[in-house]
C-alpha cells in the first residue's frame, strides 16, 4: 500500500486529529492574529497538505482567498462541495505538496502547513517543497508550519534513539511515516530560503488512535528571504 492509499485509509478510520477535527488548528488562529498585527488581513493564502480543509475554510472566513493542496482525491472533492455550500473562496487542487506547484511566482501573501511537512520523509522532496514555496510566495511573505516536536508524547516516543532530535519514525497504527524536528533543526531546514520570525511550543493533551497523549507541538512563523 503506497502513502496515498495509507492516507485515504487514515481519513476513513479517523485515528489522528487531522482526520477527525473540524475546528481550525490553534496554530492557524495564532497565525491569523500575527497576520493582523502585520496588517495582512486579505489577499491569497496557500494551504499545503490541507486534509479536509478545516484550516483553509477558517482562513477564508478571515478574508483570504485560499488555494489548498491535498493528494487524497476524496478530500479534494469534499472541499469543493463544502466551499460551494458555505460560499467561501477556497479552491482545492489534488496533488502532493512536494510536486512542482501549479501557481505563478509571487502569487501568495501567506502560506500554512499544519502537520503535512513532517510526513515528507524524503529530504530531496522536502527541498523541492521549500524551493517551490519560496517561488510562489510574495517577497517577505509569511509561512506558518506546525508539527510534532521530537519531544512529543506520541511521535517522540517512537524514536529508536531518545537523544535524536531529527529522526524518522512510523506510526504503528496507520503505518504513515514522519520526520521529527527540534526548532533548531527546523531553522536549519528552511535556511537560506526563509528566516524565523516567531515561534511557539504548545503543550496539550489530545487523542491519537483512541488513546490520550501529552503532546508537544512546534509552531513557527517564517518570512521569505530574497
Amino acid at each position: 500500500m503506497d502513502v496515498k492509499e495509507l492516507w485515504a485509509k487514515e481519513y476513513q478510520q479517523s485515528g489522528i486529529p487531522s482526520s477527525f477535527k473540524i475546528e481550525a488548528s490553534h496554530a492557524v488562529t495564532w497565525f491569523g492574529e500575527f497576520l493582523q498585527s502585520k496588517n495582512c488581513t486579505q489577499g491569497r493564502l496557500l494551504d499545503l497538505g490541507c486534509g479536509k480543509g478545516r484550516n483553509a475554510f477558517y482562513m477564508a472566513t478571515q478574508g483570504f482567498k485560499v488555494d489548498c493542496l491535498d493528494f487524497v482525491e476524496e478530500n479534494v472533492n469534499y472541499i469543493q462541495s463544502k466551499a460551494q455550500e458555505m460560499n467561501l473562496s477556497v479552491i482545492p487542487c489534488c496533488q502532493s505538496a512536494t510536486d512542482p506547484l501549479p501557481y505563478a511566482p509571487h502569487t501568495f501573501d501567506a502560506a500554512i502547513d499544519i502537520f503535512s511537512y513532517k510526513h515528507h520523509v524524503d529530504a530531496q522532496k522536502r527541498n523541492i517543497y521549500r524551493q517551490e514555496l519560496h517561488r510562489v510566495l510574495k517577497d517577505e511573505g509569511f509561512y506558518l508550519i506546525s508539527l510534532a516536536s521530537y519531544r512529543d508524547g506520541f511521535y517522540g516516543a517512537l524514536r529508536e534513539d531518545p537523544q535524536q532530535t531529527h529522526a524518522a519514525v512510523t506510526d504503528p497504527y496507520n503505518q504513515i511515516p514522519s520526520v521529527l524536528f527540534s526548532l533548531e533543526d527546523l531553522i536549519r531546514e528552511f535556511s537560506p530560503h526563509f528566516h524565523l520570525v516567531q515561534s511557539n511550543e504548545r503543550h496539550s493533551t489530545s487523542e491519537m488512535h483512541g488513546k490520550s497523549y501529552q503532546r508537544v507541538i512546534l509552531e513557527a512563523i517564517f518570512a521569505k528571504n530574497e
